[in-house]
Formats: structure tokens, C-alpha cells, sequence
């Protein structure tokens, strides 16, 4: 997993093996994006507050993700010869989730809850905008 600071905040790719593609998240950090009045910073350490526990909680679901993804074999062909179900269908089966609801969907949630800190941001902050 790469997580790297941009200019509104991070974007975290995760790469998934068995299809040679990456899921790539972008997340507005308040702080990242309204830093820019000196009078206005008790109001983003507030929100910076609320906002860092979820990006915690992101970073920690996002890695969990990655880590299942690595256990997924290189050749799914040699796989299916020897299995009746998908490496996705036993995760879902052992640990009575959908995989998709589990994370893509709880990564989707997390995102718009950190997103809605920089909206929480325009409508406290007396500018009354936010990016």
C-alpha cells in the first residue's frame, strides 16, 4: 500500500495482484486544504480532532485489504484446479462477510465521513467556503 500527502491530502493506492490493477482512494484532509488563515486555526484543530480517528480507521481497513490481497495466488488457474471456490468466496464464507460490502463499501463510507470534515469546515468557518 502507498499512501502519499498531496495538496488536498492522501491518496492511498492499494494494488490487487490477481488482476494487475490498483484501487486508488483520494481523501480531503481539512487541514491539507484550509490551512491558509492564522485565525482560524482552533476551528481546524477541532475538526482535525474528529478527522484524524478516521483516517486511522481508513489506513488500518485499507491495510487489512492490501494484506488479503497479497495472500491471493499468482496463478488463479493453477487454483481453480484444485479448489471448488474463489480465494474471495472462503474469505467470505470463514468470516460471514461480503468482501465487497466489508471493504470497498466501508472505505467508500470512511472517505465521505473524512470529506465531510472539510465541508464541516465551510460551514463553521467565516469565509463560508471551503476547497
Amino acid at each position: 500500500m502507498k499512501v502519499e500527502k498531496t495538496n488536498y491530502g492522501l491518496q492511498i493506492t492499494i494494488p490487487e495482484t490477481e488482476n494487475n490493477s490498483e484501487f486508488v482512494y483520494r481523501l480531503r484532509q481539512v487541514r491539507a486544504l484550509n490551512n491558509n488563515d492564522k485565525r482560524e486555526q482552533k476551528l481546524l484543530a477541532e475538526i482535525e480532532k474528529r478527522e484524524e480517528p478516521l483516517t486511522r480507521r481508513f489506513l488500518i481497513l485499507a491495510a487489512s485489504m492490501e494484506a488479503f490481497f497479497k495472500t491471493l495466488p499468482e496463478d488463479m488457474a493453477a487454483w481453480w484446479k484444485s479448489h471448488d471456490e474463489s480465494p474471495f468466496d472462503i474469505w467470505e464464507r470463514k468470516n460471514n462477510l461480503n468482501f465487497n460490502d466489508f471493504y470497498h463499501d466501508g472505505l467508500k463510507a470512511l472517505g465521505e465521513q473524512i470529506d465531510a470534515c472539510s465541508l464541516e469546515y465551510c460551514e463553521k468557518s467565516r469565509h463560508g467556503w471551503c476547497y
